[in-house]
């Protein structure tokens, strides 16, 4: 079918959109609503999030019946999802926790990779998994790697929408306090919320 975003790309959060659907079938007693991320014109090729099913839908002729569903986004990367009939005020509701599906370490690479390209820091060269391992050092090391993470994230701050940018602030202080102390576990785990945090910002 044809994909309806509700929240486009880039949308300043914390955001709610509703928007109101109709039945598609005489007699239709439930309705399936299937939450996709992504931005192609087809459901297929966007990515699916989660599903649920409100029932206790009056039946009646195709169209009838109209379902209201309401986005609401926050700045934690939590989606609610609310499902209300809007004949019987019956309502449904789901939660998905982005957060739960932040970036693999190969995503989170070439993440790094646009990054370094749009603010003009020096990218980490990929490897294909076909390619021969080298036993030459890497061409940017994991300092100059985070140094050039850090610089992207401190030159977007200013750019930030103002709800993101305490965040945005934060982690780089804490990355850098991590760096300072040599505490490498949190580091990289300061590392990964940053990386996801400038990629959802785009």
């Amino acid at each position: 079918g044809v994909f309806s975003p509700l929240i486009p790309r880039n949308t300043t959060v914390p955001v709610s959109r509703t928007e109101t659907f109709a039945t598609t079938a005489d007699g239709q007693r439930a309705v399936e609503i299937r939450v996709f991320q992504g931005e192609a014109r087809l459901v297929k090729d966007n990515l699916l999030l989660d599903a649920y099913t409100v029932e206790g839908v009056p039946p009646g002729r195709a169209g009838s019946e109209k379902v209201a569903v309401t986005f609401t986004y926050d700045i934690n990367g939590i989606l609610d999802v609310t499902t209300r009939v809007v004949s019987t005020g019956k309502e449904a509701t789901l939660v998905v926790d982005k957060r739960s599906q932040r970036l693999g370490p190969e995503q989170r690479l070439e993440a790094k990779e646009r990054l370094a390209r749009e603010w003009g820091s020096a990218p980490v060269p990929a490897t294909p998994s076909s390619a021969p391992v080298s036993v030459a050092p890497p061409a940017v090391s994991p300092d100059a790697d985070a140094d050039a993470l850090l610089n992207a994230a401190t030159e977007r701050i200013a750019t930030a929408p103002a709800n993101v940018r305490p965040r945005l602030e934060s982690l780089c202080n804490a990355l850098r306090e991590a760096r300072a102390k040599g505490d490498r576990g949190a580091a990289a785990r300061l590392d990964a919320e940053l990386t996801d945090l400038l990629f959802d910002l785009g």
